[in-house]
């Protein structure tokens, strides 16, 4: 019978040497052993998913030891090495030696009896160095190690979010007119309280990344009273947490499987992180609009803009057992590419029961004429890095390049071209991505303003949630008083951020996010 640890060194090779997505081959491989107990699922995916998420700096941790680096090893050994660190260093439960024992058979078993001795002496030594451990002491080296996360992605945010001139003085500012390798070689040997405040924020955020947070959910508020739905959970032995952001949304732990939950089944709640439900919060529908959401798998936003449909101007008297079958409410029309993405959508709207949300499958770079000025809101939540989701999908640190994202922002801007001509005069534009990306998201919005010059950018930070805007980091205020629209000469990238939301992991209680409102003239 093969062990849990074969069964992790098989999901690791398929994920690091056939770029087979995490989700996906943990899946695969537990699809193809249905009969592991609970507690051995729970190991395969735990140790996957726990030497992904910290793979830079197990590898770091190895070639301190190693005479052969870890990229220059046999893919199996160099996997069995890596699971085996993550449990020394991570999973305090297990002891050295049956780590070391275990490694040492597997390696064996895959036929590397000539390497027992490298792998077993390596990782003793290992294990009885681990606290001794020493990391970069440069700031960039630092984070990238620590936090395993690429150093692309890091000079992205400490250029953008980290290192910012913010009030210093004179003789600070020079660390700011050189190159990025100069900066942070100049920042290490600076004592400067915002700066380190800044650098300590990226810090944040990549940290939270391998932070364990609990699940936030959504209240069908068509179908049941936050507190009512609370109540339920609760009697059911689940943890329940109001989320300071929105007074329907909740943050839940103790929960094995949805699919034995009453009020899941029901469709009285939705499972999505809370920076995805402020989309349709901004939007603010009125009851009547026609909806559209372009990239809609697997359905969340949509089915929030149906609820609030549902409910605009009746919130206030809802009964527990009232049914909706109002056609003048409104409709949401939820599209994706794929079958498999629109039966993903079919289903969850099955579950919610909602009449006013329909799943259609349409490409949405391809211009489609019915949908023409049609929609008062459009939703264009495009494809994009996830750097604003890597606790959630750590294969993308090491699957997204600085290439590919150029690539992306040619089909964001096409498929944004498309979403602008769906929209009725006056309407709404909400745009949205799950990454933290200038690029991706500001200078997008700049785009579009430039070339579309019937949209105006609408400032949202006012319409926040009082408890999200006050968390909120502005970098100043614009001059003058507060307009709802931007003027054209006004279009700079600072006035663009202080228009729109970026949300960031670790600083604000949400994922990694970004939303922009505009208005068709």
């Amino acid at each position: 019978m093969i062990n849990e640890r074969e069964l992790v060194l098989e999901g690791l090779l398929e994920i690091t040497e056939n770029n087979v997505f995490s989700n996906i081959a943990i899946h695969q491989l537990l699809s193809k052993h249905q009969d592991l107990d609970k507690r051995s699922r729970a190991f395969v995916s735990h140790v996957i998913i726990g030497t992904l998420e910290r793979l830079i700096e197990i590898d770091y941790i190895i070639n301190q030891f190693s005479t052969i680096k870890v990229k220059k090893m046999k893919p199996i050994i160099g996997n069995i090495l890596r699971s085996s660190v993550y449990q020394l260093k991570y999973m305090e439960n297990i002891p050295p030696s049956a780590v070391c024992n275990e490694a040492v058979k597997l390696a064996s078993k895959r036929g590397f009896k000539n390497l027992k001795g490298f792998v077993n002496g390596n990782l003793r030594n290992i294990a009885r160095n681990l606290e001794y451990i020493s990391y970069p002491t440069d700031p960039l080296s630092y984070l990238e190690v620590k936090y395993s996360i690429p150093s692309w992605i890091l000079r992205l945010w400490l250029q953008e979010y980290g290192l910012t001139r913010g009030d210093l003085d004179s003789q600070n500012l020079q660390c700011f007119t050189a190159d990025l390798d100069t900066r942070l070689d100049r920042l290490s040997k600076i004592n400067n309280d915002e700066l380190a405040i800044n650098f300590e924020m990226v810090e944040r955020m990549v940290q939270s990344f391998h932070e364990k947070r609990p699940l936030t959910i959504r209240t069908n508020l068509s179908k049941i009273q936050p507190d009512e739905l609370k109540d339920n959970l609760e009697k059911q032995g689940i943890k329940v947490e109001a989320h300071p952001y929105l007074p329907y949304a909740f943050k839940v732990s103790g929960i094995d499987h949805f699919a034995g939950i009453e009020d899941f089944q029901k469709g009285n709640f939705y499972v999505q992180d809370v920076s995805s439900m402020l989309v349709a919060e901004l939007a603010n529908p009125n009851k009547g609009s026609v909806v559209l959401d372009l990239c809609a798998a697997p359905g969340g936003k949509a089915l929030h803009l149906a609820d609030k449909l549902l409910c605009v101007g009746e919130y206030k008297g809802l009964g527990k057992n009232e049914e909706y079958k109002n056609t003048d409410s409104g409709v949401a029309f939820a599209c994706d590419l794929t079958d498999r993405k629109v039966a993903l959508i079919q289903e969850n709207i099955h579950r919610a029961g909602f009449e006013n949300v329909k799943a259609i499958k349409k490409d949405a770079t391809i211009l489609e004429e019915e949908f023409l000025g049609k929609a008062d809101i459009v939703i264009a939540d495009v494809p994009c890095s996830g750097l604003g989701i890597l606790g959630k999908k750590p294969d993308l640190k090491y699957n997204t390049s600085l290439e590919q994202i150029g690539e992306l922002v040619k089909l964001q801007r096409k498929i944004l071209t498309n979403a602008c001509a769906y929209v009725k005069p006056l309407g709404i534009l909400m745009f949205s991505t799950c990454t933290i990306n200038p690029k991706e998201n500001q200078e997008n919005v700049h785009w579009l303003l430039e070339n579309f010059p019937e949209f105006k950018l609408i400032p949202i930070h006012e319409e926040l949630p009082v408890k999200l805007r006050k968390k909120i980091r502005v970098q100043k205020e614009m001059q003058g008083e507060n307009r709802e629209n931007l003027k054209r000469e006004e279009l700079t990238l600072d006035s663009i951020r202080e228009n729109t939301l970026q949300l960031l992991p670790g600083v604000n209680e949400c994922d990694g996010f970004f939303i922009a409102k505009f208005r068709r003239t």
